[in-house]
């Protein structure tokens, strides 16, 4: 079934692709289309996200096709700018990403990437129409061509038996994806875990060249399965497929999971959950006069990727009382009437809808809102229903967010936090 889908929160298969190149430092993107492709996604990304990495926006090398090279092909083309841009910009690993006109016309991406191939430098390519997918198809297939890339050409590791790989945070397009990836590892490293990002600050193609190592593969997403599969095959690293890593106390089913995994010794998951939750606890003695005062128990409805309206729907639903009219889940595969709810989503809401269509979502939010947990696209529902708008995931433009987080005891009382706000009317 086709519809029209207004106003969707998703950039295409190539603006994720890119996203996703771009947070992982010295590897080089080179896209092979028109002109703008590159800024687009830079623009979309830049006011909820910075800017990320030092190849972005203007600085990504383009061919930046035009009528000539869509008429008569333009290999010719690429091969100029992928010479070019090895002449001038070092890399450890150079990704030809190939946009939708280069992939209408058929241009050898594969024979042009090759060639620097042969030369001795590292290089892959990512067949990257938007029409082949949205931006999250964009993160799980760009993951899988570097994943191939360190397929029997890693230096070989000894396994370390503390170590963890993390998949399913999107760069880019989860908003506190950098404040997560950083809390997971603050976790794993209170266990004596080491923990391999991927993304982000300080991690380059060798930590990819390092993923092998690691004992298991922690996938907090269903975005992240598809390379956990890949690497048990291949490397026989068992993983482990927790949705919602959770807020606050529902952090502990994550935190035990792997520390079980890894066989870490329960006195130290105990001891590490002990002292979070004495800090949640004081938290939560001081806002107690707030939520009583103000009446937190609001009726809400939560919008965005499934990992994130579990984790929010259950935490607020829970330790705050409050009411969930509405579960929209946007990040869905196939036809929406058809999409059916994880249990854990179904414990806490009956009404669940899976669309991306900012209309539709509209609609489907009734009168009796009083906070709508979304993006900046629900500011006009919020603002006809009367609504506070509580701004969970991109697009967004009302803060920088480069180091805050929503996942685990520290996202819970950064949460609080901010709904303190909400309901004293700041």
């Amino acid at each position: 079934m086709t519809a029209e889908i207004g106003k969707t929160r998703y950039g295409c298969n190539l603006q994720g692709a890119l996203s996703t190149l771009e947070a992982v430092e010295a590897v080089v993107p080179i896209i092979h289309g028109t002109a703008g492709l590159g800024i687009q996604s830079f623009a979309a990304n830049k006011s909820g996200n910075g800017i990320v990495g030092s190849i972005n926006g203007y600085s990504v090398p383009s061919t930046n096709m035009y009528e000539k090279q869509i008429v008569f092909g333009g290999g010719s083309r690429l091969r100029e700018q992928i010479k070019n841009t090895v002449r001038v910009i070092e890399g450890q690993l150079y990704v030809v990403l190939s946009g939708v006109e280069s992939e209408m016309i058929s241009d050898d991406v594969v024979a042009m990437t090759q060639e620097i191939t042969d030369q001795g430098y590292a290089a892959a390519y990512y067949k990257a129409p938007g029409f082949r997918g949205h931006a999250r198809t964009g993160y799980e297939e760009v993951v899988a061509v570097l994943l191939d890339q360190i397929a029997g050409k890693a230096p070989k590791q000894e396994r370390e038996t503390k170590s963890v790989n993390i998949f399913g945070i999107i760069p880019q397009q989860d908003l506190y994806w950098q404040g997560n990836l950083r809390e997971i590892q603050r976790i794993m490293g209170s266990l004596g875990v080491k923990t391999n990002r991927l993304f982000g600050d300080g991690e380059d193609w060798q930590s990819w060249q390092s993923v092998p190592a690691a004992a298991l593969n922690v996938v907090v997403s269903k975005w992240g399965v598809k390379a956990a599969e890949n690497l048990r095959s291949t490397y026989g690293t068992p993983y482990v497929f927790i949705e919602n890593p959770g807020l606050g106390p529902d952090t502990d089913n994550f935190v035990e999971i792997v520390g079980e995994q890894l066989g870490i010794s329960k006195n130290v998951v105990d001891n590490f959950l002990y002292s979070e939750k004495k800090k949640f606890d004081y938290v939560i003695r001081q806002f107690a006069e707030y939520y009583y005062s103000y009446d937190f128990r609001r009726k809400i409805s939560v919008i965005g990727e499934e990992s994130k309206v579990i984790r929010y729907g259950e935490f607020l639903k829970k330790y705050l009382g409050m009411q969930i009219k509405t579960a929209v889940i946007t990040d869905y595969e196939g036809d929406s009437q058809e999409q059916q709810p994880v249990k854990s989503l179904e414990k806490i809401i009956s009404d669940i809808v899976y669309s991306d269509d900012t209309e539709r979502i509209e609609e489907k939010l009734g009168p009796d809102n009083e906070i709508i947990f979304g993006s900046e696209l629900e500011a006009g529902a919020a603002a006809r229903l009367n609504a506070e708008l509580f701004v969970i995931g991109n697009p967004q433009n009302r803060e920088l967010a480069v180091s805050g987080v929503d996942i685990g005891y520290a996202g819970a009382i950064a949460l609080i936090e901010k709904i303190s706000r909400i309901g004293r009317g700041i």
